[in-house]
């Protein structure tokens, strides 16, 4: 997924979401940013976050809630709430943590300062940092090598990251999911391919 013009998320307008707040439904309009974050963390696909520009808060937290993040080197990710007068919301601190650490998620949070792509990257928010006007190429790139594995093996893989997250997983899985792939036509295909090109190198 890519923002619009430029950026990412320059985060929510809160003048008018503190205005949703003050309605009936409050707690439903403070609860629909968790909603959403995690509807895309339980997408089947691998999903992936191509950030430019501005990333703020809400923002990182549905970034985090993508399999794969890449940042163009003009990325700034900021967190803002407390500054604000707010928590961070929707999971956010969950998902920070578990990327970045406790100590480094604390850091970004409390202090409310901007964070750089080189920093993001150090601290293991995004897997690569790519020129700007690259930015899209490289995700198309990403989103065509993912796309080409076998379906099977994708769906394990991401079945693996999200019983991770999930704090579920068991390894003692894992066989059942190699036999699995050894009874798949396409997987053996693939399989079949790439020793037949290791061979030949």
């Amino acid at each position: 997924m890519e923002g619009e013009g430029g950026r990412f998320s320059s985060g929510a307008n809160l003048p008018a979401f503190f205005a949703e707040l003050a309605g009936g439904d409050a707690h439903d309009v403070a609860d629909l940013g968790r909603r959403a974050t995690d509807a895309v963390a339980a997408l089947p696909q691998i999903t992936v976050a191509a950030v430019r520009g501005h990333c703020v808060g809400g923002g990182i937290v549905l970034a985090a809630a993508c399999d794969l993040r890449i940042a163009a080197d003009d990325a700034r990710f900021l967190i803002p709430e407390l500054d604000a007068g707010i928590p961070l919301g929707w999971g956010g601190m969950a998902g920070l943590v578990r990327l970045v650490g406790e100590t480094v998620a604390a850091d970004w949070v409390l202090s409310c300062r901007p964070v750089g792509a080189e920093e993001a990257l150090r601290a293991g928010l995004v897997s690569r940092v790519v020129e700007t006007e690259r930015l899209s190429e490289e995700l198309d790139a990403l989103a065509q090598a993912i796309a080409e594995k076998p379906v099977g093996v994708l769906r394990a893989t991401k079945g693996q990251l999200d019983a991770i997250r999930n704090g579920t997983f068991d390894a003692a899985n894992d066989a059942g999911a190699l036999m699995r792939a050894l009874k798949d036509p396409e997987a053996l295909a693939r399989g079949a391919a790439y020793m037949s090109a290791k061979l030949k190198r």
